[in-house]
């Protein structure tokens, strides 16, 4: 068996995959037509070994990246998937493994073709623990929260639909085998299930904190843990329906739950405390705590022969491999990113520089595509980021708040007082002035010097997506969910001109996290004549920026528009959108030039480089996106 789980990893290097020596070069592969370059790995969602333990596959917003785990290069980059991967198993048998998407789809991987099996038969969103193979490796089940579906694990044929799991569930899992779920709902109701029949052998509860968070089996098939909120983990033996012991050491949610394939020890994570324990199940006592990791944790997985412990913090980008014996860290693999909140191209035109969710302010060399620095980690988002027209000095909206830093050192300079809700961020061009747009509808105006707030812009009744200063900086503009693009007087405050733009879309996409209404972005041609405006109805508008009349309309987005930026010349126009294409524009004929797909989450900042030849698109789904620009 060894010797054939052998063969099958050098065939997957060595045929189907070219193994690449530098990260910078994995990181460009498989670019979406038209790209040239990516900066980031993508978030990372799920970790899964393979049988031999050679290979660790990495769910991610795009794509599967597999690594080496001797090497701990990486070997490919799998992009057939259109949306973020929610969960990757691999066959038992190592010949397979399967990869599912937000989008419902579902991928089953022959290791020994390369050849990929489109499963289609769900129809609703999935959750996490979704995939499991029979031991035999003959069988696939997949899961959603009220339907498993049975493939045949070699042709992909369906052979089954269950229905008629128990409603109200928090989370579910399949046993190793593939023969039983387990569900558990918020409340502690445990409802085991036979996985084949979709009969309910057994329901009991367990007295717990409302709020169940993670699932999952031990090896035996006889104990399930469950994780919740409030940082407990409860062991139950689901043969008797009977709690037997509680872990504690978590101060909050335990977001993943691994078993060593012994079934003697547990691995637990939280995205909250931002630790992983080690446990032993039997005795109930902590065994090892790693605290290395900074953000989200959602990944744990044991290598099989039970000596290493992979932990993913999606947040801090990183993969750490542990020994499970010493507790010593092993490896770290490094380049994963969070959502790029933000981004902005360095006066110098050779670095761009962006935030991120996780509250990172990382700077990328254009040229090598490397990252060269990374500003101290904060708690929150990253709002905006603005640089002074010398370069000397960064400015970004974290924490609510507004900091300063020397964009050369990464000193902090300076903390402005707190703007609630800071959801946008704005430098004058003689680089006096910071303006900042929030959730509570104002816009204030600093002093850069002496961090005073100067002015408070008030008479948006909604919040306010995005300011820009024209180019002498005697008139600020700013949009709003409240429907209207305002001109205000910077030195009396005075809103001078109000343009009612976009109408509230209705109808739900994909769960976005912001609403639909009214304006989500603005943009200034170089001339200063034409002003532009996207909208949550997925129109843009281009304005003659004097009289406030509209010069044109143009449509064909099928999401809201969430970012706009005019090429140097002023002759395109790029817009992003929520389902993560961006479309280039004729800005005199309305001519739509190009529609660029890469992307697999909304497009949340675009940016052209100077000499116009380059169009950066940054992303929720944790990357930069450089693209060949003709004009």
């Amino acid at each position: 068996m060894m010797k054939l789980m052998q063969m099958l990893t050098v065939t997957l290097i060595s045929i189907l995959f070219i193994q690449t020596s530098f990260a910078q070069e994995a990181m460009q592969r498989n670019l979406p037509e038209g790209a040239k370059a990516r900066l980031g790995k993508g978030k990372i969602r799920e970790i899964e070994y393979s049988p031999d333990s050679n290979i660790l596959a990495v769910a991610t917003t795009i794509g599967i990246w597999l690594y080496d785990t001797t090497t701990y290069q990486e070997i490919t980059l799998l992009t057939e998937h259109n949306s973020p991967i929610s969960n990757i198993e691999f066959n038992p048998q190592g010949q397979t493994f399967a990869s599912a998407g937000q989008d419902n789809s579902i991928f089953l991987w022959d290791i020994n073709t390369g050849t990929r099996i489109p499963l289609f038969g769900h129809i609703s969103a999935f959750s996490r623990n979704i995939l499991n193979f029979s031991l035999d490796g003959k069988t696939l089940a997949s899961g959603n929260r009220d339907t498993i579906i049975l493939w045949d694990a070699i042709t992909g044929e369906h052979k089954d639909t269950i229905t008629g799991i128990p409603d109200n569930i928090s989370d579910f899992s399949f046993s190793p085998d593939g023969t039983t779920i387990v569900s558990v709902s918020g409340g502690g109701v445990v409802s085991v299930t036979d996985a084949t029949t979709g009969e309910l052998k057994k329901s009991f509860t367990v007295k717990m904190t409302e709020g169940v968070i993670s699932v999952g089996f031990s090896p035996d098939v006889n104990l399930i843990v469950i994780g919740n909120i409030d940082g407990i983990i409860y062991i139950v033996d689901i043969t008797k329906g009977e709690l037997i012991r509680k872990l504690t050491g978590h101060s909050d949610d335990v977001e993943r739950i691994a078993f060593s394939p012994d079934g003697n020890m547990c691995a637990s994570s939280s995205y909250v405390d931002e630790t992983v324990h080690i446990w032993n199940i039997r005795t109930g006592n902590g065994i090892h705590t790693f605290t290395e990791h900074t953000g989200d944790l959602l990944g744990l997985a044991y290598s099989p022969d039970g000596n290493t412990l992979a932990s993913s913090g999606s947040g801090d980008g990183t993969i750490r491999f542990w020994d499970t014996h010493t507790g010593e860290q092993k490896h770290i693999i490094t380049g994963h990113t969070d959502n790029v909140s933000s981004m902005i191209l360095h006066p110098d035109g050779k670095h761009i520089v962006c935030g991120y969710e996780d509250g990172t302010i990382r700077y990328w060399d254009i040229s090598t595509r490397q990252q060269v620095k990374t500003l101290d980690r904060f708690m929150n988002t990253v709002s905006g980021l603005v640089f002074t027209p010398d370069g000397k000095t960064i400015v970004g909206g974290v924490d609510n708040s507004v900091r300063i830093w020397n964009a050369q050192t990464g000193k902090h300079k300076m903390l402005l007082s707190e703007h609630k809700g800071l959801r946008c961020i704005a430098m004058s061009p003689d680089g006096m002035i910071i303006a900042t747009g929030s959730e509570d509808t104002t816009i204030r105006l600093w002093d850069i010097n002496t961090g005073q707030l100067t002015r408070t812009l008030k008479g948006h009744n909604h919040r306010i997506h995005s300011v820009i200063f024209t180019s002498n900086g005697q008139i600020l503009i700013s949009g709003s969910e409240d429907n209207t693009i305002r001109l205000w007087e910077v030195t009396t405050g005075e809103n001078i001109k109000t343009y009612t733009a976009h109408t509230d879309a209705s109808g739900s996409h994909g769960g976005s996290p912001l609403s639909l209404e009214g304006v989500k972005s603005i943009a200034l041609s170089p001339d200063g004549k034409t002003l532009a405006s996207g909208g949550g109805d997925k129109i843009i508008h281009l304005w003659n920026y004097e009289t406030g009349s509209t010069k044109l309309t143009l449509t064909g987005h099928w999401y809201p528009v969430f970012s706009l930026a005019f090429s140097p010349n002023g002759k395109l126009l790029a817009s992003g959108s929520y389902d993560g294409e961006v479309r280039l524009w004729d800005t005199k004929t309305g001519e739509l030039k190009s529609q660029l797909a890469g992307h697999s989450k909304w497009v949340t900042t675009l940016t052209f480089s100077q000499d116009g030849k380059t169009l950066f698109s940054a992303s929720d789904d944790g990357t930069v996106l450089l693209w060949d620009i003709n004009q």
